[in-house]
């Protein structure tokens, strides 16, 4: 049988309301009323084989007799069970193409079931934008088709219709016409509910299949971390005078634009971390040529010298460089002092948890089997590890190795982990990345000089 003969008779058989039905609405003004309204929706339903011709308006048609009834009867839950469901069934059918009216639909339906996906995260556009609505038929065929709905938090009919998901659907699949079957038969409401189409018995391979169909589409699965609180710099502003030495740092600058670009808590940490990047070894090229007289020659040792002081790794360049800038004077109070007071706010907040911290400074291996813990009460002993923490928490987010502890945003459902990130270190160094351009006395990444002398 094709889908223009199945169809609409099962939607004329779900939306019929027998002689009891209405016999058991007692009252005589709400039976009258009932009476009205079928009349009403008995005349919309003439109009149903119009749902296969482009650019009808048989469903808006039916939605609008539906809101013109206000505190409807025939549209609740005693006279027609979710009526919902065979509203999603008609948009379903609304996005085929004509051609699939006039193919046979088998009696199984292809297979297909409806399978709720409990514990399913929220899936999101690259802009942010929640998708509800997807169908995936790959070229293996129809036993690998795998449709998404998710109207977790959508209690309104409209609002599930009119999402764009439902209006990027290829019409061209025959599968949907399966799917709008399956919707006209459901009996529970699937509003509400967030679930899977598919022809597969297994939970995990649906689940994880619609998982590789989202991403290989360009969606998010894990919502990224929104940075809520952004660091304020009015302080360092304050203590500018003009100055060319700024000149120096054009290429920093455009660095920071891009941190203030950033909308999620891991894309800024990178973001400052690729700023501190900039400095480090350019802390140690200006240890070495700021020790030169102005007129000196720049000689082979001096070189040798410049290449020692380079070749350290990473982590010790980080080290260096805010041991170089604790003391430091940044907007009217030293750096140590600022980080102790993130520290001591990060402490005090009511969503941080020791347990939790100890346990994310033990996966970060910054504390180890055998070595004395971080002591975050003891700041002389906690700011020695500061820049560890930092240089460890940029290699688990850069980083995915199976060895290795990997922080994605999944990993910062646990709040003290995010806390540990937005509430101190994006804060420290922030305050170091935004505030030495500004230090005018000991600036660690300073060039005192344009140019080097060779002879």
């Amino acid at each position: 049988m094709t889908f223009r003969e199945s169809f609409p008779e099962k939607i004329r058989q779900a939306f019929n309301v027998g002689d009891e039905q209405i016999d058991s609405v007692a009252g005589e003004e709400e039976n009258t009323k009932l009476l009205d309204e079928l009349a009403v929706l008995e005349e919309a339903l003439e109009k149903l084989e119009d749902l296969s011709g482009e650019g009808n308006t048989f469903l808006e048609d039916l939605l609008s007799a539906r809101d013109g009834f206000g505190e409807s009867i025939v549209f609740s839950e005693r006279i027609l069970g979710s009526a919902d469901n065979l509203f999603l069934s008609l948009n379903l059918a609304d996005m085929l193409s004509e051609e699939n009216w006039d193919e046979e639909i088998p009696e199984d339906l292809f297979g297909f079931e409806i399978h709720d996906l409990p514990g399913f995260d929220n899936v999101s556009k690259i802009d942010g934008d929640r998708v509800r609505v997807a169908a995936f038929e790959p070229a293996t065929g129809k036993p690998h088709f795998i449709a998404f709905f998710d109207f977790r938090d959508v209690s309104d009919l409209r609002t599930a219709l009119q999402d764009g998901g439902f209006r990027e659907l290829d019409g061209g699949q025959l599968s949907l016409a399966a799917v709008a079957t399956l919707f006209a038969d459901s009996g529970d409401s699937l509003l509400g509910k967030c679930f899977c189409v598919c022809g597969s018995d297994s939970a995990e391979a649906r689940s994880a299949t619609l998982k590789y169909h989202l991403v290989l589409n360009g969606f998010v699965l894990v919502e990224p971390k929104p940075l809520l609180a952004r660091p304020n710099f009015v302080s360092v502003a304050d203590t500018l005078e003009v100055s060319e030495h700024f000149e120096q740092f054009l290429e920093p600058f455009e660095i920071l634009g891009e941190f203030n670009s950033r909308a999620s808590v891991l894309d800024a940490f990178l973001s400052v971390y690729h700023a501190l990047e900039n400095y480090m070894l350019r802390a140690r090229i200006a240890q070495v040529t700021n020790a030169q007289a102005n007129n000196s020659i720049f000689s082979i040792r001096d070189f040798k010298r410049l290449s020692l002081a380079s070749e350290d790794s990473e982590q010790r360049h980080l080290i260096k460089l805010f041991d170089a800038c604790w003391d430091e004077n940044i907007g009217g109070l030293s750096l140590s002092d600022f980080a102790n007071q993130c520290l001591t706010n990060l402490l005090g907040h009511a969503d941080f948890d020791n347990s939790d911290f100890d346990d994310f400074l033990n996966r970060l291996t910054l504390n180890r089997s055998g070595s004395a813990a971080a002591n975050p009460a003891n700041w002389n002993d906690f700011r020695g590890r500061v820049p560890k923490l930092i240089y460890l928490l940029r290699c688990s987010v850069v980083h995915n190795k199976e060895t290795e502890y990997h922080i994605s945003n999944r990993e910062l459902d646990n709040q003290t982990r995010l806390l540990v990130i937005t509430d101190f270190c994006i804060p420290v160094m922030s305050q170091l990345a935004f505030g030495v351009p500004a230090l005018t006395h000991n600036n660690p990444v300073k060039y005192n000089m344009r140019a080097i002398s060779l002879y």
